[in-house]
């Protein structure tokens, strides 16, 4: 049976030494509560991150929009779909968890389009969707 992703969002699951082999993580919910930890984890919002990792500058968040975007499947071993309601896509973006652009995607847009990421390594990725009204933000998991 799998488990819902959102469960590696939380610091109680890292936490939590029965979840691992030999002990629980050494993880804090904030850099500043914790600075001699090794792991951070913003609760509930996304995946554990290493202490060096952390600046408040940086970083790639999903973001509300005021349309429906869909990006499935999710994860994925490679095609995305994505489906948007009502409006045009102008351009796809894809990003590591770093930040790094990785590929711009401008071929063949409409309100259902895909794309394919199967040469990246797996890994979270962040997919930039550029509407006529506004840009989006989607993370993806590639497996």
């Amino acid at each position: 049976m799998g488990m819902d992703i959102n469960l590696f969002h939380t610091l109680e699951f890292f936490a939590t030494a029965n979840n691992w082999y030999i002990e629980a993580w050494d993880i804090t919910s904030t850099p500043q509560s914790n600075p001699d930890a090794t792991w951070f984890i913003n609760d509930g919002e996304d995946f554990p991150l290493l202490m060096w990792q952390y600046t408040e500058e940086t970083g790639i968040k999903e973001n509300i929009t005021t349309h429906e975007i869909t990006v499935y499947p999710n994860p994925t071993t490679g095609e995305l779909r994505i489906k948007l309601t009502s409006e045009q896509i102008n351009k796809i973006e894809v990003f590591d968890i770093y930040g790094r652009h990785l590929s711009p995607l401008t071929s063949h847009l409409s309100p259902h389009t895909s794309i394919n990421i199967s040469d990246l390594p797996a890994g979270i990725y962040f997919v930039k969707i550029y509407t006529e009204s506004e840009v989006v933000v989607k993370k993806v998991i590639k497996q």
